[in-house]
Protein backbone atom coordinates (compact mmCIF):
# COMPACT_ATOMS: atom_id res chain seq x y z
CA UNK A 1 0.00 0.00 0.00
CA UNK A 2 1.75 3.20 -1.28
CA UNK A 3 0.85 7.01 -1.36
CA UNK A 4 1.60 7.81 -5.08
CA UNK A 5 -1.06 6.22 -7.17
CA UNK A 6 0.60 3.44 -9.98
CA UNK A 7 -0.34 5.07 -12.99
CA UNK A 8 1.63 8.17 -11.43
CA UNK A 9 5.33 5.66 -11.57
CA UNK A 10 3.93 3.84 -14.71
CA UNK A 11 4.39 7.14 -16.32
CA UNK A 12 7.51 8.39 -15.46
CA UNK A 13 9.07 4.86 -16.05
CA UNK A 14 7.27 4.94 -19.43
CA UNK A 15 8.39 8.54 -20.06
CA UNK A 16 11.73 7.60 -19.40
CA UNK A 17 12.34 3.93 -21.39
CA UNK A 18 10.18 5.37 -24.72
CA UNK A 19 12.79 8.52 -24.64
CA UNK A 20 15.55 6.29 -24.38
CA UNK A 21 14.13 4.73 -27.26
CA UNK A 22 13.87 7.83 -29.80
CA UNK A 23 17.07 9.06 -28.70
CA UNK A 24 18.72 5.71 -29.40
CA UNK A 25 17.04 5.16 -32.00
CA UNK A 26 17.30 8.51 -34.00
CA UNK A 27 21.06 9.16 -32.99
CA UNK A 28 21.85 5.80 -34.23
CA UNK A 29 20.13 6.34 -37.85
CA UNK A 30 21.97 9.64 -38.13
CA UNK A 31 25.86 7.52 -37.42
CA UNK A 32 25.29 4.75 -39.61
CA UNK A 33 22.23 4.71 -41.85
CA UNK A 34 21.09 7.94 -42.84
CA UNK A 35 24.29 8.99 -45.17
CA UNK A 36 23.78 5.22 -47.13
CA UNK A 37 20.15 6.25 -47.62
CA UNK A 38 20.39 9.76 -49.02
CA UNK A 39 23.14 8.41 -51.28
CA UNK A 40 21.42 5.54 -52.74
CA UNK A 41 18.54 8.26 -53.20
CA UNK A 42 20.38 11.10 -54.70
CA UNK A 43 22.77 8.62 -56.76
CA UNK A 44 19.94 8.56 -59.78
CA UNK A 45 20.90 11.51 -60.36
CA UNK A 46 24.78 10.97 -60.33
CA UNK A 47 26.85 11.09 -64.04
CA UNK A 48 28.29 7.65 -65.37
CA UNK A 49 31.28 7.56 -66.40
CA UNK A 50 34.58 5.44 -67.17
CA UNK A 51 36.32 3.42 -64.47
CA UNK A 52 39.75 0.98 -63.95
CA UNK A 53 40.10 -1.45 -61.37
CA UNK A 54 43.36 -1.40 -59.44
CA UNK A 55 42.81 -3.34 -56.64
CA UNK A 56 40.31 -6.13 -56.58
CA UNK A 57 39.72 -8.14 -52.88
CA UNK A 58 38.14 -9.79 -50.37
CA UNK A 59 38.33 -8.09 -47.27
CA UNK A 60 37.98 -10.51 -44.13
CA UNK A 61 36.99 -9.49 -40.71
CA UNK A 62 37.69 -12.15 -38.15
CA UNK A 63 34.94 -12.74 -35.37
CA UNK A 64 35.10 -15.08 -32.28
CA UNK A 65 32.93 -17.92 -33.83
CA UNK A 66 32.82 -16.58 -37.29
CA UNK A 67 33.81 -14.56 -40.08
CA UNK A 68 31.97 -11.36 -42.38
CA UNK A 69 33.27 -9.95 -45.42
CA UNK A 70 33.42 -6.77 -47.40
CA UNK A 71 34.33 -6.34 -51.13
CA UNK A 72 37.28 -4.60 -52.04
CA UNK A 73 37.47 -2.84 -55.26
CA UNK A 74 39.55 0.03 -55.72
CA UNK A 75 39.43 2.31 -58.98
CA UNK A 76 40.41 5.03 -60.67
CA UNK A 77 38.29 7.30 -62.80
CA UNK A 78 38.36 11.22 -64.33
CA UNK A 79 35.62 13.97 -64.21
CA UNK A 80 36.42 17.37 -65.60
CA UNK A 81 39.61 16.71 -66.57
CA UNK A 82 40.15 15.58 -62.99
CA UNK A 83 41.62 12.41 -61.47
CA UNK A 84 39.89 10.06 -58.59
CA UNK A 85 39.64 7.19 -57.08
CA UNK A 86 37.33 5.33 -55.14
CA UNK A 87 36.21 1.56 -53.36
CA UNK A 88 32.50 1.31 -53.13
CA UNK A 89 30.86 -1.21 -54.68
CA UNK A 90 27.40 0.17 -53.20
CA UNK A 91 25.91 1.97 -50.41
CA UNK A 92 26.47 -0.29 -47.44
CA UNK A 93 29.53 0.28 -45.40
CA UNK A 94 29.21 -2.76 -43.13
CA UNK A 95 30.77 -6.01 -43.77
CA UNK A 96 28.34 -9.72 -43.47
CA UNK A 97 28.35 -13.57 -44.03
CA UNK A 98 28.57 -15.17 -47.23
CA UNK A 99 31.84 -15.54 -48.92
CA UNK A 100 30.70 -16.93 -52.22
CA UNK A 101 28.36 -14.48 -53.33
CA UNK A 102 31.46 -11.65 -52.96
CA UNK A 103 34.21 -13.99 -54.36
CA UNK A 104 31.85 -14.04 -57.67
CA UNK A 105 31.75 -10.30 -57.37
CA UNK A 106 35.33 -10.08 -56.94
CA UNK A 107 35.78 -12.10 -60.02
CA UNK A 108 33.90 -9.96 -62.43
CA UNK A 109 36.34 -7.44 -61.33
CA UNK A 110 40.08 -8.46 -62.29
CA UNK A 111 43.05 -5.93 -62.18
CA UNK A 112 42.78 -3.56 -65.45
CA UNK A 113 39.27 -4.04 -66.32
CA UNK A 114 37.15 -1.46 -67.55
CA UNK A 115 34.22 -0.26 -66.91
CA UNK A 116 31.02 2.13 -65.59
CA UNK A 117 30.58 4.21 -62.29
CA UNK A 118 28.74 6.62 -61.08
CA UNK A 119 29.54 9.99 -59.63
CA UNK A 120 28.11 12.44 -57.81
CA UNK A 121 28.75 15.67 -59.86
CA UNK A 122 28.34 17.88 -56.60
CA UNK A 123 31.03 16.04 -54.84
CA UNK A 124 33.39 14.14 -57.75
CA UNK A 125 34.88 12.26 -54.93
CA UNK A 126 32.33 10.44 -54.04
CA UNK A 127 31.33 7.52 -56.36
CA UNK A 128 29.96 3.79 -56.79
CA UNK A 129 30.26 0.92 -58.64
CA UNK A 130 26.65 -0.20 -58.15
CA UNK A 131 23.56 2.36 -57.62
CA UNK A 132 21.08 -0.48 -57.94
CA UNK A 133 18.86 -1.38 -54.49
CA UNK A 134 20.19 -4.19 -52.14
CA UNK A 135 18.05 -5.30 -49.44
CA UNK A 136 20.71 -4.98 -47.28
CA UNK A 137 19.77 -1.08 -47.16
CA UNK A 138 16.52 -2.42 -45.16
CA UNK A 139 18.94 -2.99 -42.10
CA UNK A 140 19.54 0.81 -41.90
CA UNK A 141 16.30 1.09 -41.28
CA UNK A 142 16.32 -0.41 -37.95
CA UNK A 143 17.14 2.46 -35.60
CA UNK A 144 14.17 4.18 -36.70
CA UNK A 145 12.24 1.07 -35.73
CA UNK A 146 13.67 1.97 -32.16
CA UNK A 147 12.58 5.33 -32.46
CA UNK A 148 8.79 4.73 -33.73
CA UNK A 149 8.52 2.28 -30.96
CA UNK A 150 9.73 4.70 -28.57
CA UNK A 151 7.05 7.83 -30.01
CA UNK A 152 4.59 5.39 -30.21
CA UNK A 153 4.99 4.29 -26.77
CA UNK A 154 5.55 7.87 -25.09
CA UNK A 155 2.14 8.58 -26.48
CA UNK A 156 0.33 5.33 -25.32
CA UNK A 157 1.59 6.86 -21.67
CA UNK A 158 0.75 10.18 -22.21
CA UNK A 159 -3.11 8.82 -22.82
CA UNK A 160 -2.75 6.27 -20.30
CA UNK A 161 -2.23 8.89 -17.29
CA UNK A 162 -4.53 11.94 -18.37
CA UNK A 163 -8.25 10.21 -17.54
CA UNK A 164 -10.80 12.35 -18.93
CA UNK A 165 -12.90 10.61 -15.81
CA UNK A 166 -14.45 13.68 -13.68
CA UNK A 167 -14.11 13.06 -9.63
CA UNK A 168 -16.02 10.82 -7.55
CA UNK A 169 -18.79 12.77 -5.22
CA UNK A 170 -21.07 11.87 -2.81
CA UNK A 171 -18.76 8.46 -1.91
CA UNK A 172 -16.54 6.94 0.52
CA UNK A 173 -13.92 10.23 1.80
CA UNK A 174 -10.59 9.38 -0.45
CA UNK A 175 -8.63 9.60 2.90
CA UNK A 176 -10.16 6.61 3.77
CA UNK A 177 -9.14 4.38 0.75
CA UNK A 178 -6.06 2.12 0.01
CA UNK A 179 -4.90 1.97 -3.78
CA UNK A 180 -4.89 -1.60 -4.68
CA UNK A 181 -1.34 -2.03 -6.86
CA UNK A 182 -1.65 -3.81 -9.61
CA UNK A 183 1.17 -7.06 -10.18
CA UNK A 184 2.38 -5.93 -13.38
CA UNK A 185 1.24 -3.38 -15.84
CA UNK A 186 0.95 -3.60 -19.87
CA UNK A 187 4.06 -1.17 -20.08
CA UNK A 188 5.82 -3.82 -18.13
CA UNK A 189 5.39 -6.75 -19.68
CA UNK A 190 5.80 -5.06 -23.07
CA UNK A 191 9.32 -3.96 -21.94
CA UNK A 192 9.73 -7.36 -20.57
CA UNK A 193 8.80 -9.12 -23.84
CA UNK A 194 10.36 -7.02 -25.87
CA UNK A 195 13.75 -7.50 -24.13
CA UNK A 196 13.46 -11.16 -24.37
CA UNK A 197 12.35 -10.95 -27.77
CA UNK A 198 15.34 -8.88 -29.01
CA UNK A 199 18.00 -11.27 -26.82
CA UNK A 200 16.48 -14.16 -29.00
CA UNK A 201 16.16 -13.22 -32.33
CA UNK A 202 19.71 -11.75 -31.82
CA UNK A 203 21.15 -15.36 -31.25
CA UNK A 204 19.20 -16.55 -33.64
CA UNK A 205 20.55 -14.00 -36.48
CA UNK A 206 23.81 -15.03 -34.64
CA UNK A 207 23.19 -18.51 -35.22
CA UNK A 208 22.12 -17.72 -38.85
CA UNK A 209 25.41 -16.04 -39.66
CA UNK A 210 27.77 -18.22 -38.01
CA UNK A 211 25.99 -22.08 -38.98
CA UNK A 212 23.68 -21.38 -41.29
CA UNK A 213 25.40 -19.20 -43.92
CA UNK A 214 28.79 -20.89 -42.92
CA UNK A 215 27.95 -24.29 -43.43
CA UNK A 216 26.29 -23.64 -46.96
CA UNK A 217 29.53 -21.42 -47.86
CA UNK A 218 31.86 -24.56 -47.01
CA UNK A 219 29.67 -27.57 -47.65
CA UNK A 220 27.68 -26.19 -50.49
CA UNK A 221 24.40 -27.09 -48.95
CA UNK A 222 22.26 -27.02 -45.62
CA UNK A 223 22.78 -29.75 -43.45
CA UNK A 224 19.26 -30.94 -42.82
CA UNK A 225 19.50 -30.71 -38.91
CA UNK A 226 20.99 -27.82 -39.41
CA UNK A 227 18.20 -26.00 -40.99
CA UNK A 228 15.77 -28.27 -38.53
CA UNK A 229 17.68 -26.83 -35.38
CA UNK A 230 17.04 -23.44 -36.64
CA UNK A 231 13.72 -23.36 -37.77
CA UNK A 232 12.59 -24.63 -34.20
CA UNK A 233 14.57 -21.15 -32.68
CA UNK A 234 13.10 -19.12 -35.78
CA UNK A 235 9.65 -20.16 -34.93
CA UNK A 236 9.98 -19.55 -31.21
CA UNK A 237 11.49 -16.04 -32.63
CA UNK A 238 8.48 -15.22 -34.60
CA UNK A 239 6.29 -15.91 -31.20
CA UNK A 240 8.12 -13.90 -29.37
CA UNK A 241 7.74 -10.91 -32.51
CA UNK A 242 3.78 -11.54 -32.30
CA UNK A 243 3.89 -11.30 -28.00
CA UNK A 244 5.50 -8.54 -28.68
CA UNK A 245 3.43 -6.80 -30.93
CA UNK A 246 0.40 -7.96 -28.62
CA UNK A 247 1.56 -6.34 -25.74
CA UNK A 248 2.61 -3.64 -27.39
CA UNK A 249 -1.17 -2.90 -28.74
CA UNK A 250 -2.24 -3.44 -24.82
CA UNK A 251 -0.67 -0.51 -24.05
CA UNK A 252 -3.28 1.43 -25.41
CA UNK A 253 -5.58 -0.64 -23.87
CA UNK A 254 -8.03 1.59 -21.01
CA UNK A 255 -6.49 0.99 -17.69
CA UNK A 256 -8.25 0.93 -14.02
CA UNK A 257 -7.12 2.10 -10.34
CA UNK A 258 -8.70 0.84 -7.67
CA UNK A 259 -9.41 1.58 -3.99
CA UNK A 260 -10.60 -0.21 -0.94
CA UNK A 261 -11.97 0.85 2.16
CA UNK A 262 -9.64 -1.80 4.38
CA UNK A 263 -5.81 -2.37 4.90
CA UNK A 264 -6.94 -6.10 5.51
CA UNK A 265 -9.56 -8.28 4.17
CA UNK A 266 -10.91 -11.50 6.11
CA UNK A 267 -13.02 -14.30 5.56
CA UNK A 268 -16.98 -13.21 5.48
CA UNK A 269 -16.39 -9.16 5.22
CA UNK A 270 -17.94 -6.49 3.22
CA UNK A 271 -15.86 -4.30 1.63
CA UNK A 272 -16.17 -1.30 -0.37
CA UNK A 273 -14.34 -0.91 -3.84
CA UNK A 274 -14.10 1.97 -5.57
CA UNK A 275 -12.40 2.15 -9.64
CA UNK A 276 -11.51 4.58 -11.84
CA UNK A 277 -11.39 3.59 -15.60
CA UNK A 278 -9.05 5.56 -17.80
CA UNK A 279 -9.17 6.13 -21.53
CA UNK A 280 -11.59 4.96 -24.45
CA UNK A 281 -13.94 2.85 -22.74
CA UNK A 282 -15.99 2.81 -25.69
CA UNK A 283 -13.99 0.14 -27.32
CA UNK A 284 -14.69 -1.87 -24.36
CA UNK A 285 -18.42 -4.32 -25.29
CA UNK A 286 -18.51 -5.37 -21.08
CA UNK A 287 -16.36 -4.81 -18.16
CA UNK A 288 -16.51 -7.53 -15.03
CA UNK A 289 -14.24 -7.64 -11.38
CA UNK A 290 -13.51 -10.95 -10.22
CA UNK A 291 -12.11 -12.35 -7.25
CA UNK A 292 -9.67 -15.21 -8.24
CA UNK A 293 -8.27 -17.57 -6.28
CA UNK A 294 -4.89 -19.28 -7.20
CA UNK A 295 -2.80 -22.74 -5.96
CA UNK A 296 0.59 -22.50 -6.62
CA UNK A 297 2.81 -25.51 -6.09
CA UNK A 298 6.55 -26.41 -6.55
CA UNK A 299 7.83 -29.41 -7.13
CA UNK A 300 11.59 -30.36 -6.46
CA UNK A 301 12.87 -33.15 -8.42
CA UNK A 302 16.70 -33.20 -7.71
CA UNK A 303 18.55 -29.93 -8.12
CA UNK A 304 15.66 -28.71 -10.55
CA UNK A 305 12.36 -27.35 -9.21
CA UNK A 306 8.94 -27.33 -11.06
CA UNK A 307 6.32 -24.76 -10.27
CA UNK A 308 2.23 -25.45 -11.20
CA UNK A 309 -0.78 -22.77 -11.33
CA UNK A 310 -4.23 -23.87 -10.81
CA UNK A 311 -7.26 -21.57 -10.60
CA UNK A 312 -9.61 -23.27 -8.44
CA UNK A 313 -12.11 -20.35 -7.88
CA UNK A 314 -13.30 -17.17 -10.29
CA UNK A 315 -16.26 -15.68 -8.90
CA UNK A 316 -17.57 -12.75 -10.65
CA UNK A 317 -18.97 -9.97 -8.33
CA UNK A 318 -19.70 -7.05 -10.93
CA UNK A 319 -20.43 -7.07 -14.40
CA UNK A 320 -21.54 -4.37 -17.06
CA UNK A 321 -22.27 -4.28 -20.56
CA UNK A 322 -21.12 -1.41 -22.90
CA UNK A 323 -24.05 0.31 -22.93
CA UNK A 324 -23.92 0.96 -19.06
CA UNK A 325 -20.48 1.48 -18.53
CA UNK A 326 -18.80 4.34 -16.28
CA UNK A 327 -15.73 5.51 -15.47
CA UNK A 328 -15.97 6.04 -11.64
CA UNK A 329 -18.23 4.01 -9.20
CA UNK A 330 -18.28 2.19 -6.03
CA UNK A 331 -19.48 -1.43 -5.66
CA UNK A 332 -19.31 -3.79 -2.92
CA UNK A 333 -17.51 -7.00 -2.29
CA UNK A 334 -18.43 -9.60 -0.29
CA UNK A 335 -15.42 -12.03 0.56
CA UNK A 336 -17.04 -15.31 0.84
CA UNK A 337 -16.51 -17.45 4.69
CA UNK A 338 -16.35 -20.91 3.06
CA UNK A 339 -13.04 -20.12 0.99
CA UNK A 340 -9.39 -20.69 1.51
CA UNK A 341 -7.65 -17.28 3.06
CA UNK A 342 -4.13 -16.50 1.62
CA UNK A 343 -1.29 -19.22 2.67
CA UNK A 344 2.28 -19.50 1.75
CA UNK A 345 4.44 -22.29 2.15
CA UNK A 346 7.93 -23.38 0.76
CA UNK A 347 5.85 -26.09 -1.86
CA UNK A 348 2.54 -23.99 -1.40
CA UNK A 349 0.79 -21.02 -1.84
CA UNK A 350 -2.51 -19.49 -1.67
CA UNK A 351 -3.12 -16.73 -3.72
CA UNK A 352 -5.90 -14.24 -4.15
CA UNK A 353 -6.41 -11.26 -6.30
CA UNK A 354 -8.99 -8.54 -8.07
CA UNK A 355 -9.04 -9.22 -11.77
CA UNK A 356 -10.35 -6.16 -14.14
CA UNK A 357 -11.52 -7.90 -17.67
CA UNK A 358 -12.73 -6.03 -20.26
CA UNK A 359 -13.55 -7.17 -23.69
CA UNK A 360 -12.76 -5.67 -26.98
CA UNK A 361 -13.43 -6.44 -30.26
CA UNK A 362 -10.86 -7.28 -32.70
CA UNK A 363 -8.31 -5.85 -30.31
CA UNK A 364 -6.27 -7.72 -26.88
CA UNK A 365 -8.67 -7.96 -24.25
CA UNK A 366 -8.52 -5.67 -21.26
CA UNK A 367 -6.86 -7.55 -18.35
CA UNK A 368 -5.77 -6.12 -14.90
CA UNK A 369 -4.64 -8.09 -12.11
CA UNK A 370 -4.40 -6.50 -8.28
CA UNK A 371 -3.12 -9.03 -5.57
CA UNK A 372 -4.70 -8.88 -2.26
CA UNK A 373 -4.58 -10.63 1.00
CA UNK A 374 -7.27 -12.45 2.48
CA UNK A 375 -6.83 -13.51 6.50
CA UNK A 376 -8.95 -16.21 8.21
CA UNK A 377 -10.50 -14.65 10.57
CA UNK A 378 -11.77 -11.16 11.46
CA UNK A 379 -10.20 -9.57 14.50
CA UNK A 380 -11.94 -7.19 16.57
CA UNK A 381 -10.73 -3.61 15.90
CA UNK A 382 -8.96 -4.55 12.51
CA UNK A 383 -12.05 -3.33 10.31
Amino acid sequence: MQNAPPSTRNSILGYILFGIFVVAGCYTFKILSLEPLMNFIHSKNWVKVSCEVKKSEIQRSRGTKSDTYKINIQYRYEYQNNAYSGNNYNFISFSSSGYSGKKKIIDNYPVGKQFFCYVDPTHPSQSVINRSFDWYLLLTLLPLLFAIVGILGIYATYKQNNPTAPTLRNSTSSADMIMLQEASSPLKNFIIILLICLFWNGCVLIMYNAWWLDAYTQLGHIPISASFFLLIFGIAGLLLIYGVFYSFLNIFNPTINMKINAGKLYLGGEYTLRFNLQGNIQRLRNISFVLKGTEQTTNARGKNSQTQEHVFCEKIFYQQESRNLTLTGEISLSIPQDIMPSFSSTHNKILWAIVAKGSIALWPDMNHEFPITIYPTIISGEI
